[in-house]
């Protein structure tokens, strides 16, 4: 290990935390010596070190204390009286009211000079961000390239953020790094009397830009990178609604396409705006290059079934299109009020939904992670990763799909209704269910019907199911030994069923033993309504059963566990609430047990599977891991003769 070159182990140290480090430099000489001068890269100036540096700086060995000035890169200020200071608008006022004196403008200064290869400078985490970056402007910063900004709500005003960028405009020629908030209170301040786009062309180096628009209509969006030949990372955000429906609307009358060309050098691309227009979405379309690294768009006030009721199915298509053909990309929907769209039923809606998937799928062979979640503030996106090969999707279902019908503006609740909300078959939409490898349904309040005609549609549609999870009610997952991700049929892919809310009523499980009788493993819990039989013997590969007594208040009663075997023997088990474990044979104290009024369970079974009892609660049922059992766990003797 002593061998590694130095270039090894900075490169190791890139991975490990600044405590990691540390503790990496006390193993010997040689590890020190590489260590440390990472560790010195980063200064971290809190309240006990603002007194330390102002001691030294006043006395005559502060050549001593600051020595190692020359390895820090970094300089971070941090406080935890931050939050204290930020409610006076960091104001020296602020100052007295905690009983903290910061640096003044000269030990400020004094300190930036025995830093002389300082590259980044964050002060957010100071209490003192707008008292400090105004001393900025003093300094002598001859390889600064980042001053970190605070979040533009968090700005104390407009004159605080021009400090902030008065400050970075006297570095514009070392800074790699900018924050831009362009408002129209900016855009009167008039820096040096020079227009927003000739002062962006200033940052000849800038590689990473978070642009935040809340002004300029006609700017548009690839321009900003067009000043910027280094840019690697362009941020735009577009905040006030009504600007950016304006700034869309004017692309009309710019140049769109070739005209523009994408920066050779950009590689990340963020994107986030109140809504995307027919125009501002063909614009993307027209824009987007493969050789893009990253893109993210985040459409922050509008639902996919919005968008594709604005702009239409061909435009939405060519633009997903697109987007599926990169290796790292995301589009994100956030609806933020309950619009129902122009009448459209909740099988339609899926129909699209689909269609937009396969426009975003492309031909790839990427298995498909879709979540369905039903809430008044829905969330739809669509993400694909390269290097893990699958598309993670999520569909945010409106009330009216899944609860049943609307008429004058109301819905009628039908809590076991589907005809609404129905997963397509491939005879009505190009691509459809098969695609499925992960599925999640995360709705509120429902009911076991809905539950059960949502499992039956699953199990016959989702063909190459891997996992499965329906709200509190169950979850499937493939067995353990899948062998290259290979889809072969569901009844061979899910293998253990997880019963999440307790024991599952008969229908529920009459519908699993249906679909599913290869399953192996069965998780279940005590708390029931009703007695139970469960037939296990409809399972044809049937090994193990997990059950959990869940002790909580309102199920800690007794609990009567029974086997009958297929060749007649009859065995029971009892647990009154107090003690683990009783044995009872069939023919003795049979009254006593039945008159007590706890649940009984009676399981049909071959002679050979293992059975398992836990103790625990709902919380350790829905968490239980069969591959982590606790020590409050113990397999029942079965089959005793």
């Amino acid at each position: 290990m002593n061998d590694l070159p130095a270039d090894v182990f900075n490169n190791i140290f890139n991975y490990l935390s600044r405590p990691e480090i540390y503790t990496f430099s006390l193993v010997c000489k040689k590890w020190n010596s590489l260590a440390i001068q990472v560790y010195r890269k980063v200064l971290v100036i809190d309240d006990y070190k603002v007194c330390l540096a102002k001691l030294n700086l006043a006395s005559d060995n502060h050549s001593q204390y600051f020595r190692n000035g020359h390895l820090v890169q970094k300089l971070i200020f941090k406080s935890e009286r931050r939050n204290a200071m930020e409610m006076n608008r960091g104001t020296r006022e602020s100052f007295r009211n905690i009983n903290q004196r910061p640096l003044n403008r000269s030990e400020f200064l004094l300190l930036l000079d025995y830093l002389p290869n300082l590259e980044e400078i964050n002060l957010t985490e100071s209490g003192n961000f707008t008292y400090y970056i105004s001393f900025l402007l003093y300094a002598n910063l001859q390889h600064i390239k980042k001053i970190t900004a605070l979040p533009f709500e968090s700005c104390y005003g407009i004159s605080g953020y021009h400090e902030y960028f008065s400050t970075c405009f006297r570095f514009c020629g070392t800074l790699t790094s900018l924050c831009f908030e362009f408002t129209e209170a900016m855009n009167d301040y008039n820096y040096r009397s020079m227009d927003i786009l000739d002062i962006l062309s200033q940052f000849k180096n800038l590689k990473q830009l978070v642009f935040h628009n809340r002004y300029r209509t006609e700017l548009i969006l690839f321009r900003v990178q067009e000043l910027c030949p280094k840019l690697t990372e362009l941020t735009f955000i577009s905040g006030d609604v009504s600007s950016s429906r304006m700034g869309v609307q004017g692309l009309s009358h710019q140049r769109i396409g070739p005209a523009i060309k994408l920066n050779e050098s950009l590689q990340h691309l963020n994107i986030s705006l109140p809504s995307l227009s027919i125009t501002f979405t063909s614009y993307l379309a027209s824009y987007l290059e493969n050789r893009l690294h990253t893109v993210n768009i985040d459409v922050t006030s509008s639902g996919v079934n919005n968008w594709l009721e604005n702009v239409g199915m061909d435009a939405a298509l060519k633009l997903m299109k697109k987007l599926g053909q990169l290796n790292n990309v995301c589009i994100f929907f956030t609806k933020k009020y309950s619009a129902r769209g122009a009448g459209l039923t909740g099988k339609i809606k899926m129909i699209r939904w689909f269609q937009v998937v396969n426009a975003f799928r492309g031909n790839k062979k990427a298995v498909c992670n879709v979540k369905f979640y039903g809430s008044s503030s829905s969330q739809d996106y669509f993400t694909y990763n390269a290097s893990e090969n699958q598309l993670v999707l999520s569909y945010g279902l409106e009330d009216i799909d899944y609860y049943g019908r609307e008429e004058d503006g109301n819905i009628y609740q039908f809590y076991g209704s589907l005809s609404e909300f129905a997963l397509p078959t491939r005879p009505t939409s190009i691509i459809g269910s098969e695609i499925i490898d992960r599925l999640e349904l995360n709705l509120g309040l429902t009911t076991e019907a809905f539950v059960t005609n949502f499992l039956i549609g699953v199990f016959i549609n989702c063909v190459n199911l891997q996992y499965l999870k329906v709200t509190d009610y169950l979850q499937l997952q493939a067995s353990r030994t899948r062998r290259n991700n290979e889809l072969n049929g569901i009844r061979n892919n899910l293998k253990m069923v997880h019963f999440l809310n307790g024991a599952p009523t008969s229908n529920l499980f009459k519908v699993v033993s249906t679909y599913l009788p290869d399953i192996e493993v069965l998780v279940l819990g005590s708390r029931s309504i009703l007695d139970l039989k469960l037939d296990l013997t409809v399972f044809t590969s049937f090994k193990r059963c997990y059950f959990i007594i869940q002790q909580t208040p309102s199920y800690c009663r007794s609990v009567t566990i029974k086997f009958e075997y297929t060749d007649g023997k009859k065995q029971r088990y009892y647990y009154d609430g107090k003690v683990r474990k009783i044995l009872v044979r069939e023919d003795i104290q049979t009254a006593i047990i039945d008159g007590y009024p706890g649940r009984s369970f009676t399981f049909t079974c071959e002679k050979d599977i293992e059975f398992t009892v836990c103790f625990g609660s709902n919380e350790s049922l829905l968490e239980f891991d069969v591959d982590k059992l606790r020590g409050s766990c113990y397999r029942i003797p079965t089959y005793l003769t």
